[in-house]
């Protein structure tokens, strides 16, 4: 049909109403002459997709949890919450750099890198999320807020040996298997797939 067809066919559409209409358009190119539908089961999913859980920081009971957009429409539906994996992306640099600095390695959200040109030990730049060009110096604070690469790839060497001695990270076991490839620093920083109801629950 998108070949054929509709070029434009590809199954995102800004309303309910435009989805159903181009259901009704697809039947009238694809079904012969004269044929009969049975039966039909239409499902519209909201996009983009969430999922969000809520702890208490206090008891560390989960208050709220959200599995996912939209009206629940039928029974064992996916749970983005509990039954999906996500990549978490810069949060990770909170739990493998600044809270094992701030907590072991007597450092300040008022201690400061220059965010500049930097290689890791294999020779590889370091590169920020930002297109190009440098802020130059910037405090923990500026890092965590504006999730600096550079300045937290400098943070981390700066308190490795202190980093490699921290409960931390044996502390929050669904890290685990990440950290120990935060300490090999050669490599680029990796990222893992964790579940959102994991990484608070950890």
């Amino acid at each position: 049909y998108q070949d054929n067809g509709n070029k434009g066919f590809n199954l995102l559409y800004d309303s309910q109403e435009e989805a159903h209409s181009a259901i009704e358009a697809y039947k009238s190119a694809t079904l012969p002459e004269g044929a009969e539908v049975i039966g039909e089961s239409i499902s519209l999913t909201p996009q983009p997709q969430i999922s969000l859980v809520v702890e208490d920081q206090t008891t560390g009971y989960v208050v709220a949890m959200v599995g996912g957009r939209g009206t629940k429409e039928g029974n064992l539906t996916l749970n983005r919450a509990t039954d999906t994996v996500r990549q978490p992306g810069s949060t990770f640099k909170i739990v493998s750099t600044y809270a094992p600095a701030l907590d072991t390695a007597g450092m300040t959200l008022a201690d400061v890198q220059v965010d500049g040109p930097f290689n890791y030990d294999s020779g590889r730049p370091v590169s920020n999320w930002y297109s190009s060009g440098y802020r130059g110096i910037c405090s923990m604070r500026d890092g965590i807020r504006d999730s600096l690469n550079i300045v937290t790839v400098k943070f981390l060497t700066q308190a490795m040996n202190i980093y490699r001695n921290s409960a931390l990270p044996r502390l929050l076991t669904v890290w685990k298997k990440t950290a120990r490839y935060f300490l090999t620093l050669p490599s680029p920083l990796p990222s893992a797939a964790l579940q959102t109801a994991s990484k608070i629950s950890n």
